[in-house]
């Protein structure tokens, strides 16, 4: 009874907002018949959907608390205003929390609400009301504390939706998983035509390279209007972290390959990709700084490292002469405290989510093996150091993405192995056969195996996602891949089934 008199009180306000709404928007003068960052994007809108065209989302999942995200999109500009329910199950009988927010223009009409007073390892139902109008229901669900027993987390990065559909996200969302660990590259700023694939028809919105905050806008809203990007935020709490891509291709602190003099002063470029990504990503804005750690309990500690801009210097090649010089940094000092704090943890597995590569691994670009610039090993002082951290820390699991293809390698010490490193596959971004072609993608695939004696497993060609199931005495992996990303229609296999024993 007295969920349905809260229930009863919620729509009568609900219609009140209303009318409210219709009255502000018959005394003012429309800008547009959509918000700017849609702008393209007319012809993309599933009209069933409306003014939820977006989807909802989920993210940083705590014991108590969970972000719950929607966009809401009205056809005039005006402050809009959103209610919102959590359920404690999927028939939405037990109404636990319930609330209202207001959005507007100035943060792109998002919406974002940080849910507290929740119980630890439990599955939560939310939805939104807008304009009288009652979104879809989508899961999430609090991280577990004390004894845990299992988790069981999937590892996304490198989805770029010209290069092809979001098969891997699609499989994603039917997985059974307690969180998605994104590693970034979740967009691409490129402009239409640059790092595409032929044939289908995925071309970037807008039609030039994202600069400016209404540019890094129009895309994140271009990709939360895929059906399977939406579906799999609408099944999983994400616990996110960006790479380059979200700003600029090989971003650093100062700067990035793809930003040059003419496109502006990249602090404003920076500053207005960072803006974007809090506006449409379920995550926390306790602070400027996006690194974070996670706790499950005593079987796991999950730490999201930011390795683009927070205190990351310039990539140099190994004979620069600048190379050798100990204080360029992948991370500051802040973010390593952090970090080696969180591997103090009395837990039985630290879980580093990284996004370039750090293991020490020969690369194949063409016949001779080179350094990989773009990662760890281009900061030998700090990744040494590093290092001499993790070889005390017990069972260290580096997961990383980035690099478009699957491994499972060593990190080694004085020749001991103190950490194991899974390197997660692209959703679609392009691979060694779709830059090169098959049996060349099969001979590098050869190179790899034969000068890389701490690589247990290599994948150069298939797109999908990695799953890992924790208990205290094993950390199981699998690669998932699809069978195609130019096709909607798909299967998906199964491959690189690795089990680390915890110590």
């Amino acid at each position: 009874m007295k969920q349905a008199v809260i229930y009863f009180i919620f729509l009568s306000a609900f219609c009140s907002c209303s009318q409210q709404t219709a009255d502000e928007k018959n005394g003012e003068i429309p800008k547009e018949k959509l918000p700017v960052s849609l702008t393209g994007l007319d012809t993309y809108l599933d009209k069933s959907l409306k003014p939820f065209y977006h989807g909802m989302a989920s993210g940083d999942p705590l014991p108590d608390a969970v972000i719950i995200w929607t966009r809401v999109t009205p056809e005039f500009h005006q402050t809009v205003e959103v209610f919102w329910e959590m359920y404690s199950d999927a028939g939405l009988k037990n109404l636990v929390q319930s609330g209202k927010t207001t959005t507007d223009a100035d943060r792109d009409y998002t919406v974002k609400v940080d849910v507290k007073g929740l119980q630890p390892g439990k599955d939560y139902y939310y939805r939104f009301k807008a304009f009288s109008i009652i979104s879809k229901t989508a899961h999430t669900k609090t991280a577990p504390v004390g004894d845990v027993k299992k988790l069981r987390l999937g590892f996304a990065s490198c989805s770029n939706y010209a290069w092809g559909y979001f098969n891997a996200y699609k499989a994603m969302a039917n997985d059974s998983l307690d969180a998605v660990v994104h590693l970034g590259d979740y967009i691409y700023e490129h402009e239409p035509g640059t790092y595409a694939r032929k044939g289908i028809e995925r071309n970037h919105i807008p039609t030039k390279e994202l600069i400016s905050l209404g540019d890094y806008r129009t895309r994140y809203a271009q990709y939360r209007l895929d059906p399977d990007l939406q579906a799999v935020h609408a099944a999983h709490a994400f616990i996110t972290i960006w790479d380059d891509h979200e700003l600029a291709n090989n971003a650093y602190d100062e700067g990035a390959a793809n930003h040059q003099p003419e496109e502006g002063d990249w602090e404003t470029r920076k500053a207005a990709a960072k803006k974007a990504y809090y506006e449409w990503m379920p995550v926390r804005e306790n602070n400027d700084n996006l690194y974070r750690a996670f706790n499950y309990g005593n079987l796991a500690e999950l730490v999201m490292l930011d390795t683009r801009v927070e205190g990351r210097k310039q990539q140099v090649q190994e004979n620069d002469p600048g190379f050798a010089d100990t204080s360029r940094t992948m991370i500051d000092q802040l973010q390593f405290s952090l970090l080696s704090n969180e591997l103090d943890k009395p837990v039985k597995w630290k879980i580093i989510g990284n996004q370039i590569l750090f293991g020490k691994l020969n690369i194949f670009f063409s016949k001779r093996a080179e350094l990989y610039t773009d990662g760890w090993e281009d900061y030998p002082t700090q990744r040494q150091k590093l290092l001499q951290k993790i070889s005390k820390s017990g069972n260290v699991i580096f997961a990383t993405g980035d690099f478009h293809s699957s491994f499972v390698l060593k990190n080694n010490m004085n020749g001991k192995a103190v950490a194991n490193e899974i390197v997660v596959p692209s959703i679609t971004s392009a691979n060694y056969d779709e830059d090169l072609n098959l049996d060349s993608a099969k001979v590098y695939t050869g190179w790899y195996k034969k000068a890389n004696p701490n690589l247990d497993f290599v994948n150069l060609v298939d797109h999908g996602y990695v799953v890992i199931d924790f208990t205290a005495q094993a950390a199981a992996v699998v690669f998932k891949y699809v069978s195609k990303v130019d096709d909607k229609k798909f299967t998906v296999t199964e491959q690189g089934k690795t089990t680390f024993k915890a110590k």
